[in-house]
């Protein structure tokens, strides 16, 4: 009687993949980061993570719009997470964030805008933007801007090492003769609640990625 032939599976395929319904029409799996910040002494890190945590900074401030009466950029953070296997990401992302324009002058005019950067940071130390967008502009004296954007990703291929990283810049204009107000970012995975904002106000911020799979 024949051996009964044995058959050895490499490690890749041990592997077994599911999917949504929703992913295998869009062709891109999504996966949503939380942006947030640890502190390690005085060194600040600015994440994307996939798990929620409490931020060491609910928000992160920027500088006090300038008196210029023209867009200022007065603010920029840059989030990263650590790709760790080879990676593709192509489509619509969706950047969701909720920022904050506090003025003294009631009696200028001030507006502001969000611009969101998708990076590659590689491993031999350079910048690749992949891809960016704008939000809608926001008028108001203390004007919370709770942002909603589309950023449409080219096919990019990111190797181990890599960083994938969300840019995200506040742009502000006031028409104040002087230098008035504060700009603020929130960025809090477990939604904490900022002394700058009502019990009811969201602190979250998300970013939204299509990652391309095989089936």
């Amino acid at each position: 009687m024949g051996k009964i032939p044995q058959f050895f599976r490499t490690t890749g395929q041990n592997i077994i993949n599911t999917f949504s319904f929703s992913d295998v029409i869009a062709g891109s799996a999504i996966q949503e980061f939380n942006l947030g910040t640890t502190k390690q002494d005085t060194t600040k890190t600015f994440h994307l993570s996939v798990f929620p945590f409490y931020s060491s900074d609910i928000e992160l401030q920027g500088a006090t719009p300038h008196g210029t009466n023209a867009f200022t950029l007065e603010g920029t953070w840059s989030f990263d997470v650590n790709i760790g296997v080879p990676r593709q990401i192509q489509g619509e992302a969706i950047i969701n964030i909720n920022s904050l324009m506090a003025f003294t002058n009631d009696a200028a005019t001030h507006q502001g805008y969000a611009i969101f950067k998708v990076r590659k940071y590689t491993v031999a130390g350079s910048t690749v933007e992949i891809a960016n967008a704008q939000s809608p502009t926001n008028s108001g004296y203390n004007s919370k801007l709770m942002l909603s954007s589309t950023v449409v990703i080219p096919k990019t291929a990111f190797a181990i090492g890599d960083k994938l990283r969300l840019t995200i810049e506040l742009w502000c204009k006031n028409t104040h003769a002087s230098n008035d107000g504060n700009v603020w970012l929130f960025a809090d995975p477990k939604n904490a609640t900022s002394t700058l904002m009502t019990s009811s106000d969201i602190t979250q911020a998300f970013f939204n990625c299509p990652f391309i799979y095989n089936t």
